[in-house]
């Protein structure tokens, strides 16, 4: 909104004295201003276009309007919220593409420099993981998702997968339950990895370990 320093006084050449009454109309408006609680849309007010006049100006009391921009904020917030965890849960899946076909240029751009990874066999940092990926110690098959949820806390996100890894070992193929927990930090508006868990779960295998297929539904 452009202020200038005397409004008044170009709007009074613009009327030349048709309305005499025109500064105490808006000593009254600017009086009823301050008593009260005055709602008005963006575009609702322009100084420059409309000549100080209010359109669909709304006077309410001050709970009223305080709990309408609230529930505003909280729909906007609601709907950021499944935006980002929806977001979460596209970038994870495509993390297991891109570990599967042991694409380490996306993967590096994906886990910080910080990040750490927890195995059945031990725990070490993004060189190490993206070493053994490249060179194939460890071949992230497949991995059969069968639940995720997303936690986001600020600038920190927390997803569980529930899923069934198929995974070549040292030259060997093994199928395992696994829920996997995924750490997202938001920096510059880019979600990376900062840890991923591997807790071995005891439930039963859901793959078919002849096809490495999810069982039919009946």
């Amino acid at each position: 909104m452009l202020i200038e320093p005397d409004p008044l006084r170009r709007i009074e050449e613009a009327f030349r004295g048709q309305r005499p009454a025109f500064q105490i109309e808006q000593l009254k408006l600017v009086t009823v201003a301050f008593e009260h609680d005055v709602f008005v849309l963006t575009d609702a007010l322009d100084l420059r276009q409309c000549r100080l006049e209010f359109k669909q100006a709304q006077i309410v009391q001050r709970r009223q309007r305080n709990h309408e921009v609230e529930r505003l904020v909280a729909k906007r917030i609601a709907v950021l919220s499944l935006v980002a965890e929806q977001e979460i849960l596209d970038l994870s899946k495509t993390k297991w593409t891109w570990m599967s076909d042991k694409n380490v240029e996306s993967l590096n751009g994906l886990f910080k420099e910080n990040c750490v990874f927890v195995h059945m066999g031990g725990s070490w940092g993004k060189n190490q993981e993206l070493e053994i990926i490249k060179g194939g110690r460890i071949w992230y098959k497949k991995a059969e998702i069968y639940s995720a949820s997303v936690n986001i806390f600020g600038n920190t996100a927390i997803l569980l997968n529930d899923i069934d890894l198929v995974a070549m070992v040292g030259g060997n193929e093994a199928i395992n339950p696994f829920m996997v927990t995924e750490v997202y930090i938001k920096e510059d508006g880019k979600w990376k990895l900062g840890s991923l868990t591997f807790s071995h779960l005891s439930r039963p295998l859901k793959l078919n370990k002849n096809n490495n297929q999810p069982p039919q539904q009946h």
